[in-house]
């Protein structure tokens, strides 16, 4: 056999497919292909198009389920092929030449250039990891601080979510009242936005920290044990006392131009940045209390569901009582092992 020199991955999440191939249609004529929802189509032309037989979403699905089950095997064989270079693309947020940009980018020096085969290191798992606590709990920073050891995509569906209320629509108004009573949102919501982070290239290649998610059981089937799902190899659950929380909420105010969280009790903050603080409109006691009894009410059942996972290693950490430098260290202790693949 001839071993390529180069492979290409190319990305899309299921929407975005759905609505290429339910709205494709082909001239028989010509064998031009349109989209018959974004296209403009001479109605001469229109009149004769036609629609393949597979082109329906039930046979999309099967055959979305069935790459996806093959290809994480293909790359490992790809990766393995010496002077073979292995790209991803999150090729549908892309134009068709934004695509062809990006792989000529890396196609090129394969092509001029003698690649060097690549020397196997041993084998480390991807770190895909869950942080899971009420809020206010450390979460965010413990966050913060694996991103930067790890390099891993952190997905925060709190921030995800208050981004979607921004949108000026009937949805999002429903979400930021949703949000703001403290109920829970949708699972399809939130489960659509959080793949769409975890499927990204970066977050295959670096792996993916979900920050307070899943927040159901039924949330957390459907993120790992779904034919595009991809189980974490670790989940940490952060506990602290009702008190500890409150004073943490009701003090906390961020910085909208750096997005740094502060304590006004606590921290000692400049005047400048003091007058442009502002409270995000959740942070009461009062929807604090309604967080902490749906948070609690559903952790056993995201619990029970994680350390079903195979390969997946689950603690808690009681968070109240501890310093952030004493939690990530325990974090670190336990974390190690796992991505070295001793449970």
């Amino acid at each position: 056999g001839e071993p390529p020199v180069f492979a290409c991955i190319m990305r899309v999440p299921f929407e975005t497919l759905k609505e290429r191939i339910c709205n494709r249609r082909i001239d028989p004529v010509t064998k031009a292909v349109y989209n018959i929802a974004k296209d403009t189509i001479a109605e001469d032309i229109k009149a004769r198009l036609i629609q393949r037989t597979d082109d329906t979403e039930e046979a999309l699905k099967k055959r979305v389920q069935i790459y996806d089950s093959m290809i994480g095997g293909i790359k490992s064989v790809l990766e393995a092929v010496p002077g073979c270079k292995v790209v991803e693309i999150d090729a549908g947020h892309m134009t068709p030449q934004q695509v062809s940009d990006f792989i000529l980018t890396h196609l090129e020096p394969c092509l001029q250039t003698e690649v060097q085969p690549a020397i196997v290191q041993p084998s480390k798992r991807i770190p895909r990891i869950c942080l899971f606590g009420a809020p206010a709990s450390g979460k965010g920073t413990q966050a913060a601080f694996l991103k930067e050891k790890y390099g891993v995509v952190h997905i925060s569906t709190g921030d995800l979510l208050r981004e979607e209320i921004k949108h000026d629509t009937p949805e999002a108004r429903k979400l930021k009242e949703i949000m703001n009573s403290g109920g829970l949102v949708p699972d399809e919501t939130v489960i659509n936005l959080a793949k769409k982070e975890a499927h990204t290239a970066e977050a295959r290649k670096n792996g993916w920290l979900l920050d307070g998610f899943p927040r159901t059981a039924p949330q957390a089937e459907a993120m790992f044990n779904g034919a595009d799902g991809e189980p974490p190899v670790f989940a940490c659950l952060m506990r602290a006392p009702f008190e500890v929380l409150k004073e943490r909420i009701c003090n906390r105010r961020i910085d909208p131009e750096t997005k740094t969280v502060y304590n006004i009790k606590k921290d000692k903050i400049p005047k400048a940045v003091k007058a442009r603080l502002i409270q995000r409109s959740d942070d009461t006691e009062e929807t604090l209390k309604k967080r902490v009894q749906t948070y609690d009410s559903m952790i056993g059942g995201i619990k029970v569901v994680l350390e079903a996972v195979k390969g997946c290693k689950v603690i808690e950490i009681d968070a109240g009582s501890m310093t952030p430098k004493e939690v990530a260290d325990i974090i670190n202790t336990h974390l190690e092992p796992a991505l070295a693949g001793e449970m």
